[in-house]
């Protein structure tokens, strides 16, 4: 396998579709690619959960959306941790409508974070991949 770049990595810059040049196709494999043969329930531990956590508190949106898009595609369906990862993605994709200038879409986007962050829970007696209920106000409100 090949060794994955350190935590400290960042893109050259935070993609904004229509306003800079999308990064190479292949640019985040290696990252994608961290968290092949993990269960799900492991994914936390993962550098590719890692990195799309960084890359979400860190304003890069449009990354942490691909990254986190591995995980998601590979949870159970109907699992409270596939629903999670869906809100991260949305909360993502909602910071990036808001810094395109397109707050109509944020809005929507808000919307549909906060109903799956709300299903997600909706079973759960504790935090799912370490976050628990009430993280969702401070992931909208201060940029993640």
């Amino acid at each position: 396998m090949t060794r994955l770049p350190d935590l400290t990595w960042r893109p050259a810059y935070a993609y904004l579709p229509g306003q800079t040049e999308r990064h190479p196709e292949t640019l985040f494999d290696e990252i994608k690619n961290a968290c092949a043969g993990c269960h799900y329930c492991e994914f936390r531990e993962t550098a590719t959960f890692e990195y799309a956590y960084i890359f979400l508190r860190e304003g890069f949106y449009w990354e942490s959306h691909e990254v986190f898009e591995v995980l998601w595609m590979a949870c159970p369906d109907r699992s409270a941790e596939k629903t999670l990862v869906q809100g991260l993605i949305q909360l993502a994709n909602m910071h990036l409508k808001q810094r395109m200038g397109l707050q109509k879409a944020a809005m929507r986007l808000r919307a549909m974070a906060e109903a799956l962050w709300i299903e997600a829970f909706a079973h759960q007696n504790g935090a799912l991949y370490g976050f628990k209920k009430e993280d969702l106000e401070h992931l909208m409100q201060n940029n993640a």
